[in-house]
């Protein structure tokens, strides 16, 4: 438009004085914004974008001059274009070569730092190895930041070139190096996992083309490195499987599934992913590393059946049992000797078991009654079978009770044994507990109630937790048991406490206590027991008949202390007035006569 329409600038010495000051204008802002001082101490990426848009901008400076000659040229509104462009576009043209020149050196220095960053260390043993490369690589452009003249100035190329060339020249004595750390680094992989994800990362990474192609006939060293982490994998297997290692807080049969678990999934991950590596897709050591696989496979897999089965028939069985178990059982404990009442006597048994003869009951060897003849030994009474229909009467049928002795101290080692209320097929006899007890209550026959619970079913509810975690589908029994732990907690934590109660207040009652209130603890008893006989871990009522039974024991301690407090006015009577009592004569000639008085003169 200049060229054109002004009448200044329409002279070919005035434009070419206009468009040689753009020129110039041109040079000195790249220089500027490029200061070979300061250019390499900026970000890499920013380097690149600069030196691109600078090398972009003077080259277009070129193509839009001879654009608008060939404009000129076409229309013939004016004359033509014939300006000396070596005066124009020499230092442009130049000063774009250096601008690309830069461009491509940042480049190789991305590539280098690309290769050699956390993902190549985080798989080698030796990181320093990879430190020492990168120092290499930081020292290739101190001689281009510290050159003693100007790299834009086209009277220095010779040296630039120079310069340039010794820089390429130390780029590929750096890459033969790196391969040789490469080499190096990749004999003490870490995990093959972590390498191969590494070398397919590469693969969408730019970098040296000589290094991006050493790095990739490493796929059968990885390959190798898998295969001796198997092996590794199998040492730990058949080292760990018979006290396989446990997590806190771990069951043992579920936490040993977990270890398994965490062994085979150690080296499936790797697994899938070599499966999609074309590079391996027909490499020996691939199938030969995937049949070793295969066998630890199988073996970590067979050890998990073979462990969560063993489990589940226990757990099974120990659960059945537990929940079809009275809440409470009797027990006997053995007192000291001043607060310990004795067995009724001989007799008194013989008639109890002539009382239950008249009741037609056919082959009955024994019953299990308080006078039974107990062995003094440390002996447990088992497979005994009592059923009280109610409390008030109604009737119990009792099985006849197998006595099995299992001697394994003397009487001082061991001396409680429980008797056990369980359900069998043998010869019942229909009693009421009055009868059953035949009038006694059960600190007579050092007897007292316990709960009657198996702690290892909450084991189980953990085992059954973390194996459903694990996948594994569990039984219904099973599974309802861990919905209702936290209704057993309770019902056990209620019953205990209640059993403790009663247990705590027969400790501090003395024979005579006992004596007076024999009638009192009968009932209590007869309150307590159906927890012997009628209700098990299965029922629903267990904290309605610890709250019944929490009722009818504070009754009997408010009974309690008032006979403590009968007692204590009873003492402090006798203690006080007592002391007022004239037992003897005090008189001088009584004392001093040989002749003793009658009782009467007393």
């Amino acid at each position: 438009m200049l060229w054109i329409l002004s009448s200044y600038y329409c002279h070919e010495e005035k434009i070419m004085l206009l468009m040689d000051r753009i020129s110039w204008q041109l040079c000195e802002n790249v220089k500027q914004n490029l200061a070979i001082i300061r250019l390499f101490k900026k970000p890499l990426e920013e380097i690149l974008e600069k030196t691109s848009m600078a090398s972009v901008m003077l080259k277009q400076w070129k193509r839009l001059y001879l654009k608008v000659r060939l404009d000129i040229e076409l229309s013939g509104k004016g004359a033509r274009w014939e300006f000396d462009q070596k005066r124009l576009f020499q230092d442009t043209e130049y000063i774009a070569e250096v601008c690309s020149d830069l461009h491509k050196i940042a480049s190789v220095l991305q590539d280098f730092y690309n290769i050699f960053g956390p993902d190549l260390k985080s798989i080698i043993n030796d990181p320093a190895q990879i430190d020492a490369v990168v120092k290499r690589v930081d020292a290739l452009i101190i001689p281009i930041e510290e050159v003693d003249f100007d790299i834009f100035d086209v009277f220095n190329k010779e040296n630039w070139e120079a310069l340039n060339a010794w820089f390429y020249e130390e780029v590929i004595f750096l890459e033969d190096q790196a391969k040789f750390y490469i080499d190096e680094c990749f004999m003490v992989l870490i995990s093959a996992e972590n390498s191969l994800e590494m070398l397919l990362k590469f693969k969408n990474i730019k970098t040296r083309a000589a290094i991006q192609h050493q790095l990739f006939r490493k796929f059968n060293v990885i390959m190798q490195q898998f295969s001796k982490e198997i092996s590794v994998v199998e040492s730990i297997y058949n080292h760990g499987k018979w006290q396989p290692p446990l997590l806190m807080y771990h069951p043992p049969m579920a936490g040993a599934i977990f270890w398994v678990k965490q062994l085979f999934h150690r080296l499936r991950r790797p697994v899938l992913i070599f499966q999609e590596v074309h590079e391996l897709k027909h490499s020996e050591l691939k199938l030969l590393a995937f049949s070793q696989y295969f066998d630890l496979a199988k073996q970590l897999k067979n050890f998990e059946g073979v462990t969560f089965n063993a489990w589940l028939d226990k757990a099974l069985l120990m659960v059945t049992t537990t929940l079809k178990k009275s809440v409470l059982r009797i027990v006997r404990v053995e007192r000291e000797y001043p607060a310990t009442l004795t067995f009724p006597d001989e007799e008194r048994a013989t008639k109890n078991l002539i009382h239950v003869e008249k009741m037609k009951v056919k082959n009955v060897g024994s019953i299990l009654s308080p006078y039974s003849s107990l062995p003094k030994i440390d002996g447990v009474i088992s497979k005994a079978s009592a059923e009280i229909i109610s409390t008030t009467g109604s009737r119990m049928e009792q099985a006849l009770p197998e006595v099995k002795v299992n001697i394994r101290g003397s009487l001082k080692d061991d001396k409680t044994s429980s008797v056990s209320f369980d359900k069998y097929d043998f010869v019942r006899a229909k009693i009421t507990w009055p009868e059953f007890m035949s009038g006694a209550i059960l600190i007579e026959c050092q007897l007292r109630f316990q709960i009657n619970f198996d702690w290892e079913i909450f084991e189980i509810i953990r085992e059954a937790e973390l194996m459903e975690q694990l996948g594994f589908e569990l039984p219904a029994t099973i599974r309802d048991v861990g919905i209702q732990k936290n209704r057993l907690r309770a019902d056990i934590e209620v019953t205990t406490k209640m059993i403790d109660q009663y247990n705590n207040i027969l400790d501090m009652l003395d024979r005579a206590d006992i004596q007076l209130l024999k009638q009192i603890l009968q009932d209590v008893e007869k309150n307590i027991q159906p927890g012997v006989t009628r209700f098990n871990w299965n029922s629903l009522t267990i904290s309605d008949y610890a709250a019944a039974c929490y009722r009818i024991l504070k009754n009997l301690n408010s009974i309690i202390e008032q006979v403590n407090q009968i007692k204590k006015e009873l003492d402090n009577r006798i203690e006080s007035e007592l002391q007022s009592y004239h037992l003897f004569s005090m008189k001088k000639e009584v004392a001093e006569s040989e002749d003793l008085l009658s009782c009467k003169v007393i």
